[in-house]
């Protein structure tokens, strides 16, 4: 399995609330990374969920950077027991 595998590639991009300030790539070694944090963080969340906000990630253009940042802003700030794959996504 090659880590370092990139994702995805980002160039900075127009969103809905103005320009994003992330650029780079997602590489799978931050997915797997940024994962194991949610996982201890919130070891509530079923398997199935980590397909999911992988899929979400990376339909959204989420970079290392970015998901490092919406990681941290999660674990954070989540009011609930559980997070909500939108509480990541929505970040930034």
């Amino acid at each position: 399995m090659q880590l370092q595998k990139t994702l995805v590639k980002i160039q900075p991009q127009l969103t809905e609330n103005g320009l994003s300030v992330y650029s780079g790539e997602l590489t799978l070694k931050a997915v797997i990374e940024q994962n194991m944090r949610i996982k201890q963080a919130f070891p509530n969340l079923p398997n199935e969920w980590y397909e999911i906000f992988q899929n979400r990630i990376i339909e959204n253009h989420f970079t290392d950077n970015r998901l490092v940042d919406a990681v941290n802003y999660v674990i954070d700030h989540c009011q609930y027991p559980t997070p909500t794959i939108a509480q990541f996504i929505q970040y930034d």
